[in-house]
């Protein structure tokens, strides 16, 4: 049963070809082109039928097993790196809104400042008034009062 992935054919599993060139062959994606590429592995060489249907099942079995925990594999890593770039992602975001936050604090800071500074002039104003209103309210003297000297 071949597998696809977004479209194009992964592989293709291996299957046991009989007959006067006794072969398994499956087909992988070659990471290079993108395309696939056929793999044959001839068992001639074997010279009991059974023995070489017996060593054909197992090398099928294991190619198989291989093609799928190979595709499971480079799925978690595409997974893992998507997580490293969204990490990523997010910690520049952080980053970001971590310096916006401080900047509105410093502003805050600033407006405290300034109000600290104006609150402290006013209350230097008041006292002034008010050391001045002690004075008016001393009583003076009439505009052409003359001091009796006695």
């Amino acid at each position: 049963m071949p597998i696809r992935q977004k479209g194009l054919l992964e592989y293709i599993p291996a299957t046991i070809y009989p007959g006067k060139d006794f072969h398994v062959s499956y087909y992988v994606i070659n990471p290079d082109t993108n395309k696939l590429e056929r793999k044959k592995i001839r068992l001639n060489r074997i010279k009991r039928v059974s023995d070489r249907n017996a060593t054909a099942r197992r090398l099928v079995h294991n190619i198989n097993v291989k093609l799928a925990n190979n595709r499971r594999i480079e799925r978690v890593e595409s997974l893992a790196i998507e997580t490293k770039q969204e990490v990523a992602e997010i910690k520049k975001k952080l980053e970001f809104l971590a310096q916006y936050v401080e900047g509105i604090l410093s502003d805050t800071d600033d407006i405290n400042e300034d109000t600290r500074m104006k609150l402290e002039e006013i209350n230097r104003m008041l006292t002034e008034l008010q050391s001045n209103q002690k004075l008016l309210d001393k009583p003076r003297n009439r505009i052409g009062f003359q001091p009796s000297e006695i």
